[in-house]
């Protein structure tokens, strides 16, 4: 069992490493940044860059990067160089996108994203490997380019595949994890469907001829930790629906709340259902958001651990 840090809190990129440090220091396994075009968020890569030099341990990973925003080569070039400065600690967390405001100003028709994923999430994994690659494709045509040698990762860094829940998932997105991905990353997945999701796809792995066991399954989950149970949930509903307009938030869908002991059970029934790397994004204002990563690290993870040993 596995857990993580999520940044949608800061903005200011230096405050975001810091995070990833303490979060580093706390004991967790794994840091991860939200992104956005448009907006003030820091770009990813660069992001993670900096955090793999002010950090020894913790996995980086982007949760999650819009693939038909980026260019296959330039974005494969950025990646291995990460991947390289952190020694081997990037997961590509990828998704298809969903905010056309987003793909108007890069001029790209949203309507195209689901292929133009398909052909960039082939490309990304051929050229990560050190491939020659030469392609003739609906959108990108590549005659024999590298981009110099492989990953540390044998093949390439590992690419999970991160949809949002809207009352379901998308067929398509299961069978692209299935077929493409080395990790499962959605957003908003109640506990309650998260072990049909994830059999589904198990089985479309195994459709595509791969191993099911080979890809890891995970989980975002916003969290407020507070004795008064109403007051986290209040907290809690208030800053994530500050996040995510489009989509109010259902009480006990994706997160969690109130004391220590009601966390722990909300996060037994995602081990249950087969999560074995939670991601935690804390749902209080910027200004709490450190303290509320510590004293979860403090007062929930080992009791998680527990639990998790107990299963």
């Amino acid at each position: 069992m596995k857990f993580g840090v999520m940044n949608s809190h800061f903005v200011d990129p230096l405050r975001a490493v810091h995070l990833a440090v303490r979060a580093e220091a706390a004991g967790y396994d794994s840091f991860w940044n939200t992104d956005f075009v448009l907006g003030p968020h820091p770009d990813s890569m660069a992001l993670l860059a900096a955090a793999s030099q002010e950090t020894e341990r913790i996995t980086l990973g982007t949760a999650v990067m819009v693939l038909p925003f980026r260019h296959p080569v330039l974005f494969a070039k950025s990646a291995a160089t990460v991947n390289a400065l952190s020694k081997g600690r990037l997961i590509l967390g990828l998704g298809v996108g969903s905010n056309k405001r987003e793909f108007d100003a890069l001029g790209l028709d949203i309507h195209q994203r689901g292929r133009m994923t398909d052909e960039k999430l082939v490309l990304l994994r051929r050229l990560l490997s050190g491939e020659s690659v030469t392609y003739q494709g609906e959108f990108h045509h590549l005659e024999d380019v590298n981009i110099g040698p492989g990953s540390i990762h044998k093949p390439h860094p590992p690419i999970w595949l991160g949809p949002l829940w809207r009352d379901g998932l998308v067929e398509a997105t299961l069978r692209r994890t299935g077929r493409l991905g080395d990790g499962f990353i959605p957003s908003s997945v109640p506990a309650s469907r998260y072990a049909e999701v994830r059999e589904k796809v198990r089985a479309c792995a195994e459709q595509a001829g791969r191993d099911p066991d080979a890809i890891e399954f995970a989980a975002i989950l916003w969290f407020c930790l507070d004795d008064n149970r109403e007051r986290a949930w209040k907290t809690l509903e208030a800053e994530s629906n500050r996040w995510k307009t489009d989509r109010p938030t259902i009480r006990g869908q994706a997160n969690v709340s109130g004391h220590a002991e009601d966390c722990v059970e909300a996060i037994r029934e995602y081990l249950d259902a087969g999560a074995t790397h939670l991601v935690f994004n804390a749902a209080v204002p910027p200004e709490r958001a450190m303290e509320q990563y510590e004293q979860f690290a403090r007062e929930v993870l080992p009791l998680v651990r527990e639990t998790a040993l107990a299963i």
